[in-house]
């Protein structure tokens, strides 16, 4: 989501006043020094949560933000968002800040649901979306389908998906310091192995350009659009998406 003026922020937050329930900070954990855990408890049937739906947030006067939980409790009513906390922006010093008991207005969910006919499922991402990964991975097991995640993240996040609980995945380093985009050397980009994965279903969340990148590579692979589920988080350089 783009910033907007104060005004027009205030007044879609007036408007949508009875499609932002208020919920309770009831749980903020720091799980490594840029990932933090944040729980909110209020009524989730305001919400239409569905696994992979997005949030926004009002992280400051004039922006807002979108979040994708990692849990949710439809008993418990709390949801569960793993925020990338990484340089200053307001997101960052919004998710960083929160303290327990703080009472936040979260934004109706919006997002497009993934078909859950195919047999197997491969997330691609970074560290904006191990909550994605979280999340997914849960509901598609539920489901009785293969989901694996394929994680470009890093050095300092190599220990991330274990120590979120992620079953199956593969892990490329990112160099920060590297200019270029490529297409990150995951074994399944091997064009022997993804004839195994001719029907799958490929998500591919977080960095777009990287996103463009596996797009292309999926295609010329044999893959086909229908068979890829593109949602970009953010793009270097850009404020909101």
């Amino acid at each position: 989501m783009p910033n907007v003026p104060k005004w027009m922020a205030d007044l879609m937050e007036t408007a949508l006043g009875s499609k932002m329930p208020v919920f309770e900070v009831v749980g903020a954990d720091w799980i490594n020094e840029q990932i933090r855990s944040v729980v909110f408890k209020g009524n989730l049937e305001k919400l239409n949560l569905k696994p992979g739906y997005a949030i926004a947030f009002r992280v400051s006067q004039n922006a807002f933000r979108n979040y994708t939980p990692s849990y949710i409790d439809a008993e418990e009513n709390i949801f569960q968002i793993l925020a990338h906390i990484h340089g200053n922006g307001p997101g960052a010093r919004f998710f960083a800040d929160l303290k327990l008991g703080q009472q936040i207005p979260v934004s109706m969910a919006r997002g497009r649901k993934v078909t859950e006919s195919a047999s197997n499922y491969y997330l691609f991402g970074d560290e904006s979306t191990l909550g994605l990964a979280c999340i997914l991975q849960e509901h598609f097991q539920a489901l009785g389908k293969h989901f694996s995640t394929l994680l470009h993240l890093g050095q300092h996040h190599q220990e991330m998906p274990a120590c979120l609980g992620l079953t199956s995945y593969e892990l490329v380093q990112r160099s920060d310091n590297e200019p270029n985009i490529y297409v990150p050397g995951f074994t399944i980009f091997d064009s022997q192995s993804i004839s195994r994965w001719a029907h799958a279903q490929f998500i591919l969340a977080g960095n777009g350009l990287y996103i463009q990148k596996i797009k292309k590579e999926l295609l010329r692979l044999g893959i086909e659009r229908r068979q890829i589920h593109a949602e970009p988080y953010w793009v270097p350089g850009k404020v909101g998406l």
